[in-house]
């Protein structure tokens, strides 16, 4: 893709303070669906996790770290059963239910919310941020709006300001180290592989990925233990078949949402500490 990530994330932008970024490409998600190829529809959702993992990276990687949150929702719940039934908040409803992903270095870690929330709460969330909790009313908003009334002010529905602890320091960048072959590391050497945060006695898989941080598939160049104090220090070969190029090596542990955004993995090579991934990554 092209531009990058981040010129993307600045470009023709009203508000310097709410950025939505609507990426639309012919071979993701739904245009997959109709290939009937699962082949194709993972290979599409790899790409989508993979630009949403090259969004966030950018982010860390840039000033607008320490003030950022990031809500990651879907639109459609994929026609999965949901035993649950839509909750009837007004003349619309809600819908069956779908994720929504908060990452911030606010966020609460590995926290499950279980309040009643909506795509409507992230509205009011930057409503009670930005506007001192001004309502956009359907009315009188200045824009074709449809909606029955006005849903952020439902009580019924939680507000997402309890998914952060802003009485805490912000918590640091966990950055995925990035291999450049044979640059930093070459196939067929050692590498250190060390992590942080992890939990106390877990089995961790190193995984040396193809071609981004959160791929589905990759190659396991071993297994070490997470330490009492939640590190770990193993060494690890890169295959000799390790094409040239860049790809990362990240450490899998047992509890993925706990540690999601927590733990740090970091990897050094004869030419020392491999760099994390940086702002400015050229696009697949």
């Amino acid at each position: 893709m092209s531009p990058s990530i981040s010129t993307l994330l600045i470009r023709n932008l009203d508000d310097p303070q709410i950025r939505y970024l609507d990426i639309f490409h012919t071979g993701f998600d739904h245009v997959a669906h109709l290939t009937h190829d699962r082949r194709v529809l993972m290979r599409a959702l790899q790409d989508l996790d993979g630009l949403v993992g090259r969004i966030w990276t950018a982010i860390e990687s840039s000033s607008l770290w320490n003030s950022t949150a990031v809500f990651v929702g879907w639109d459609d719940f994929g026609g999965e059963y949901d035993h649950v039934p839509p909750t009837p908040v007004d003349s619309i409803g809600l819908g069956i239910r779908v994720p929504e992903i908060i990452i911030s270095p606010y966020a609460r870690h590995g926290y499950v919310d279980h309040q009643l929330l909506s795509l409507d709460s992230v509205n009011r969330f930057i409503e009670d941020v930005f506007m001192n909790s001004q309502r956009l009313d359907p009315v009188n908003d200045g824009r074709p709006d449809s909606r029955p009334d006005i849903r952020e002010s439902d009580p019924a529905l939680g507000s997402v300001l309890a998914d952060f602890n802003f009485s805490r320091a912000p918590s640091p960048p966990r950055l995925v180290p990035l291999l450049a072959m044979p640059a930093t590391a070459v196939p067929g050497g050692n590498v250190t592989v060390t992590g942080t945060h992890y939990k106390a006695g877990d089995a961790v898989k190193l995984v040396l990925n193809c071609g981004a941080p959160n791929c589905s598939t990759g190659t396991v160049l071993g297994r070490t233990t997470v330490q009492p104090d939640g590190s770990f220090s193993t060494i690890v070969t890169i295959p000799t078949g390790t094409p040239a190029g860049p790809t990362w090596l990240s450490g899998m542990g047992s509890a993925k949402l706990t540690y999601f955004g927590v733990t740090q993995t970091n990897v050094t090579a004869p030419s020392g500490v491999v760099q994390p991934l940086a702002t400015e990554q050229p696009s697949d």
